[in-house]
């Protein structure tokens, strides 16, 4: 006996990308607040990569310090906040002349309202209130943005 005639489809046929997303919005839905113990990751538990972008952000900043308008860096996929956390908290100590981070304002992107109400109450980026806000926003959809405002994005637990 043929073992393919066993076999039923899971449903319509869609692309990957399609069904990886209905996946995942189950998977965050199901979850609730307790979503943020499943991503113990490097980056939401260590502050080196966050230095290491900070670092390399402030430099090329440095480059730009006659113009003073705001700088917005976009981090997609949050996590629980720790790499936005430490970045700014680097970013301001290595900043000794504030030519930088005074201008600096770090964007939040997440899918999940879980996830983002989460990297809110991370208490390292509780110490930049003013220089963080967060958008609740899917991946595919980066048109509500305008071009060229963005001066460096960092795509982390996507």
């Amino acid at each position: 006996m043929n073992s393919k005639n066993h076999l039923l489809p899971l449903g319509d046929f869609k692309p990957t990308d399609e069904w990886q997303t209905h996946v995942n919005e189950i998977f965050y839905g199901i979850q609730g607040p307790n979503i943020h113990n499943h991503f113990q990751t490097y980056v939401s538990q260590d502050h080196r990569l966050a230095h290491a972008l900070a670092e390399d952000y402030y430099e090329q900043a440095l480059t730009q310090v006659n113009n003073p308008q705001p700088r917005f860096i976009m981090e997609w996929g949050v996590g629980n906040g720790n790499l936005a956390g430490c970045f700014l908290t680097h970013l301001q100590s290595i900043d000794t002349e504030g030519q930088v981070y005074p201008f600096t304002r770090y964007i939040l992107c997440d899918f999940s309202m879980e996830i983002l109400k989460g990297a809110r109450d991370n208490p390292r980026l509780k110490n930049h209130a003013e220089k963080f806000f967060t958008v609740q926003v899917d991946a595919s959809h980066m048109d509500c943005f305008r071009e060229q405002t963005i001066n460096k994005i960092i795509s982390n637990e996507i």
